[in-house]
């Protein structure tokens, strides 16, 4: 069987685990301690799934009513209820924030769409005309500037932590592999260029109905679930065929592969928890800043989290580094 289509069913098999854990995770998470379904907050977790199951009730709330009406056009889209939601202008007290923000995020979405329908158009153009050559050392640049510039739509052109996280990360992780290992500035490129795949994915989805649509269908949607899984494990498979045909070319062993590849991701979970870990004035800022910013899961789910979480990804990090390092070091002299 040859090696690609190998991955590609791995892949596929690994997103099917992932989109049927999810499902499993949401049942569960959905109930409150009395076995009822728990209201809209303005999570997009909680919106989405209230929206599936209460949508023609009248909500408490006349925030939680609008927010509603954007999710009409989330799920059925059309001018019609776009129009709808876009005229009722309620302005209710708004006693939990995260409406709040979350009628704030909705409000950029036709400037995300407009944006995302752009860059779509542009990265088309650029990958058609080839302008991610391998030997060009603009191509790291260029990858790096779609993934910040798809991350900032995602989060709404307002999510200045998340998007900042995900530069520290992509520059951490991708520069790792060039300082730590033995690779040239084409197999560089061709390493880096697997993290437009999900780019594409994504800002295909966004220019249709907002950034905001991705997670209604993530939340609510099975199929859109499964896609999107495949295509981050598929750019991961594509990612690291090209790492380990770089090793291997550099006549390093399986096992020391692995454990050279251990460098650049200790090294990013270690300075992602580090920033993390001691961004903002109190314990856990950080988780609770990045959910503020995306909305993804209730504000009760995140307090209840240990403030103390993201040093896990720094120790994590840290055992990789020294695992890595004397696993390589006695592979090498082994060699």
């Amino acid at each position: 069987m040859p090696r690609h289509l190998l991955g590609i069913l791995v892949c596929f098999a690994l997103a099917n685990v992932g989109n049927y854990a999810t499902g499993v995770w949401l049942s569960a998470e959905l109930m409150d301690a009395d076995g009822e379904y728990k209201i809209s907050d303005g999570s997009t977790l909680l919106t989405s799934q209230y929206h599936q199951l209460f949508a023609h009730e009248e909500p408490a709330h006349d925030a939680v009513q609008r927010l509603l009406k954007f999710y009409d056009y989330l799920s059925e889209g059309g001018k019609t209820t776009y129009v709808r939601w876009k005229a009722d202008r309620t302005q209710a007290d708004l006693p939990d924030s995260y409406l709040a923000l979350a009628l704030r995020s909705a409000e950029a979405t036709n400037s995300v769409r407009y944006l995302s329908l752009l860059l779509l158009a542009l990265l088309s153009l650029a990958i058609y005309g080839r302008a991610f050559a391998p030997r060009s050392y603009l191509t790291p640049l260029l990858c790096l500037t779609v993934v910040l510039a798809t991350a900032s739509l995602f989060g709404g052109l307002q999510a200045t932590l998340f998007t900042a996280t995900v530069a520290g990360g992509f520059i951490l992780y991708f520069g790792g592999l060039r300082l730590f290992l033995p690779i040239y500035l084409t197999e560089w490129s061709l390493m880096i260029r697997p993290a437009l795949v999900p780019c594409l994915f994504l800002l295909a989805v966004m220019a249709w109905r907002g950034h905001e649509l991705v997670d209604y269908w993530f939340w609510t949607s099975g199929p859109f679930r499964l896609c999107l899984f495949f295509v981050i494990f598929f750019a991961g498979h594509l990612h690291l065929s090209a790492v380990d045909r770089s090793l291997k070319s550099a006549k390093m062993g399986r096992t020391e592969r692995v454990f050279a590849l251990g460098f650049p991701i200790g090294f990013t979970l270690l300075a992602g928890g580090l920033f993390l870990g001691l961004y903002g004035a109190d314990a856990g800022a950080g988780l609770v800043q990045l959910n503020q910013e995306l909305l993804v899961f209730s504000r009760e789910s995140v307090t209840a989290l240990n403030p103390e979480a993201p040093f896990t990804l720094f120790f994590a990090g840290a055992m990789i580094l020294i695992l890595s390092g004397v696993g390589y070091y006695i592979q090498r002299i082994t060699h």
